[in-house]
């Protein structure tokens, strides 16, 4: 308490450490991920959300800290066994965006991970026919919480990059 932080978090966070302070010293809040350092030298992975507060009529900054330490491991695992997956594994969100794609996927749709996240899904892998019927069903499972393909695996009709259609094997798990 009233120590400079500057000794824990080590020379190779320093700069975004500054980058904090700097969006402090604006009037911003401020949220990052980073690994840090204990006393006894292991290291551990925290979540700081940093916000600036004015006590006694001095600018200071409340910083809330949470270790993270087993949710990056249960994130790296779960990683690895996506990578690891000889299925396709395409994981979106609640607006048909994607935000997984793992090897298996990009040889089988013949799409680049790093070109198809924040896409939509439909434009993308559903032939256009069956588009409308995709995002009717995505209506459906937002304002109901279910839909006739979840939890069930389906044949459906996929289509690659190339505009070519396939049948595919679909198994939806919310």
């Amino acid at each position: 308490v009233g120590s400079n932080p500057s000794p824990i978090i080590g020379p190779e966070r320093r700069a975004q450490f500054r980058e904090m302070l700097a969006a402090l010293a604006e009037g911003r809040t401020f949220r990052t991920e980073t690994p840090i350092q204990r006393k006894d030298g292991s290291w551990f992975h925290i979540e700081v959300h940093a916000s600036p507060v004015t006590y006694q009529g001095e600018p200071h900054a409340l910083a809330v800290v949470r270790d993270i330490t087993q949710r990056k491991a249960d994130e790296n695992r779960l990683r690895a066994t996506i990578e690891a997956a000889l299925d396709s594994i395409v994981v979106m969100d609640t607006e048909d965006r994607i935000v997984e794609f793992n090897p298996a996927a990009e040889a089988c749709f013949g799409h680049r991970r790093k070109d198809v996240l924040g896409k939509r899904l439909a434009e993308l892998i559903v032939p256009e026919r069956f588009r409308a019927a995709h995002r009717r069903g995505m209506v459906r499972y937002l304002a109901e919480g279910q839909g006739p393909y979840i939890g069930r695996r389906v044949e459906v009709t996929a289509m690659r990059a190339d505009g070519s259609e396939f049948p595919a094997e679909l198994a939806i798990a919310v």
